[in-house]
């Protein structure tokens, strides 16, 4: 199994966002996934109920695999992954959680572009998505952490976020600002995560990430709510 720094994986995500611009082909101010996984790795993109207790938002294989999935009336049924698809939970098909399906696609667009970088080393498993407020646990995972980590830098790359802080004109920090000020540039966040097409949780670990202050975006249930990562 390849493992991976950050800035290895940073590297990777540079080499596949440019690919992705030519095949784009227009000047871009976000990143859609679906095109990242329709157009640059050629994988189609499905909906199904993946789990009774909705622990699983994403599933992918490289392969001819057979995976237990429920319907509609969460009846159990089977679907087949042909390699060349990924299978989403059905709840992420609305609006409102359009952060948390995109980072899930890019996710499972991770895994592929990891496969073929790795094609003897790397391996796929199922992504679980079960968020436990205020745990922090090493990592355990290494192919998990490293899609995860790819997903950021493809999802929220470091030049749209620079282009969309200065749009909105975000300070970047809460430091000397007074209470009003504060919310303003609270809502400013929120409109960079829609520029982006990204989760607060997701573009808040991203700023923790650039030595900005991230969790002072959040609510409080909300930073509770995050997935700390020991990555030493």
């Amino acid at each position: 199994m390849a493992v991976l720094s950050r800035k290895d994986l940073e590297k990777i995500s540079f080499s596949v966002l440019t690919d992705y611009s030519r095949k784009a082909g227009r000047k871009i101010d976000r990143i859609s996934p679906e095109i990242m996984a329709g157009k640059l790795l050629g994988l189609s993109v499905d909906y199904a109920h993946l789990s009774k207790e909705k622990n699983i938002l994403g599933l992918t294989s490289f392969s001819d695999v057979g995976v237990e999935v429920f319907d509609e009336n969460y009846e159990r049924v089977w679907n087949i992954l042909d390699g060349k698809s990924i299978l989403l939970e059905s709840d992420l098909a609305v609006y409102y959680k359009t952060g948390v399906r995109n980072f899930t696609i890019m996710h499972e667009c991770a895994h592929h572009i990891l496969k073929r970088k790795f094609p003897q080393t790397y391996g796929i498993k199922r992504r679980v998505h079960a968020y436990k407020p205020g745990e922090r646990r090493p990592i355990a995972d290494w192919d998990e952490w490293q899609a995860d980590v790819l997903a950021s830098y493809l999802l929220m790359p470091l030049p749209l976020i620079y282009r969309g802080m200065e749009f909105f004109d975000m300070k970047g920090s809460m430091q000397g600002l007074d209470y009003k000020q504060k919310q303003i540039e609270k809502y400013k966040f929120g409109d960079l995560c829609d520029r982006l097409g990204c989760s607060p949780k997701a573009l808040s670990i991203r700023f923790n990430q650039m030595g900005l202050a991230g969790d002072s975006y959040l609510r409080k249930y909300t930073r509770e709510m995050l997935e700390i990562y020991n990555d030493e």
